[in-house]
């Protein structure tokens, strides 16, 4: 059985994998870099660590509807950290083989390219995404290239 935390962004269920949560933070201001694409919210200091933070409301292309926004901070790629901007954290489920499919080629208008499957639950689904797709190669380069602005150390969670 996999576990997965279970979060709302625009009005949908959405899931991670609980392997790759590292811990979950009332939301604050990211530091912005410019000329960055909009789904960048910035970065943040936690723990001396430069964080990028990713508003997945509009990497997903989804509405804005925040409730108790928090910030989900996740490990891709090994060590790597990255802050996941989302509307409201649910719940942490588990899904057997049996309660989780493969998306299929198109999930209500969203790219399919960040999910990884559709777990079943009471009352709907999880949309369960995939932590690797999140952000392409190239823009985790740029962002680990990226220092906080002058003068904007962040926030210290």
């Amino acid at each position: 059985m996999e576990k997965y935390i279970l979060f709302n962004l625009g009005g949908e269920c959405f899931g991670l994998n609980i392997n790759k949560v590292v811990e979950i933070l009332k939301a604050h201001k990211a530091n912005p870099i410019p000329e960055t694409p909009e789904y960048i919210a910035g970065v943040m200091t936690l723990r001396g660590v430069v964080v990028p933070v990713v508003d997945m409301r509009k990497r997903l292309g989804l509405a804005p509807v925040p409730v108790k926004e928090r910030i989900i901070v996740v490990k891709s790629r090994g060590r790597e950290r990255i802050g996941l901007i989302v509307d409201e954290v649910l719940e942490i489920k588990g899904f057997s083989d049996g309660e989780t499919s493969s998306p299929p080629a198109i999930f209500r208008g969203m790219k399919t390219e960040y999910l990884s499957g559709i777990g079943k639950r009471t009352g709907g689904v999880a949309i369960l995404l995939d932590m690797e797709r999140i952000l392409s190669s190239e823009e985790r380069i740029f962002l680990q290239a990226a220092p906080p602005e002058r003068g904007q150390a962040g926030t210290n969670a």
